[in-house]
């Protein structure tokens, strides 16, 4: 069972595939927005594949505390064999720029590291970006995340350009830091 995850103006729960689910695929239907989430456009076979309580990525509400009103979703797909995991994540348009994204992103990579998620501590996460979607690689990039490849995919609708981040755990990188 998956915790909750507070921080100063939000909270993340568990995301459901009744109402929550609902809501995402009700701002997806947005222009563009499934190109820039998934680097497909809208397809039967993708709209029936999305599932938020699939045992493999934990997907999270986020939820503004005030309110309890949903402002979009994070998640993490575990790679237990490297001790990494994949983060995606998908706040709202009525929502971005203000900040929310960026709170859950920090929130769920900490626990990651500290290995309150999966029940190992993680060394590494991994974000995907379309390149095309320059405030989500200005957001990955503000977060301390590094590139380390681009490259393309190739989709129903033709090639998408994506953009590969690494963000180590803190550990990792004061390890390989040296005094000189």
């Amino acid at each position: 069972m998956l915790n909750e995850i507070k921080t100063k103006r939000l909270y993340l729960r568990p995301a459901d595939n009744g109402t929550d689910l609902a809501d995402y695929l009700r701002h997806l239907s947005e222009a563009d927005e499934w190109l820039f989430q998934y680097a497909e456009e809208y397809s039967e076979k993708l709209y029936n594949m999305i599932d938020f309580t699939s045992h493999l990525v934990h997907c999270y509400a986020v939820c503004e505390k005030e309110t309890g009103r949903m402002l979009g979703y994070v998640g993490m797909l575990p790679e237990i064999e490297d001790a990494s995991a994949n983060i995606e994540y998908y706040i709202f348009s009525e929502y971005r720029r203000q900040g929310y994204a960026a709170e859950a992103i920090n929130a769920l990579t900490e626990t990651f590291f500290r290995g309150t998620l999966f029940g190992f501590s993680g060394k590494t996460v991994v974000a995907e970006v379309v390149y095309e979607n320059d405030p989500s690689r200005k957001l990955i990039e503000k977060l301390g995340f590094t590139k380390t490849a681009v490259g393309m995919r190739m989709t129903a609708g033709g090639v998408i350009g994506l953009v590969r981040y690494q963000l180590p755990a803190p550990e990792a990188e004061q390890e390989g830091q040296t005094d000189e």
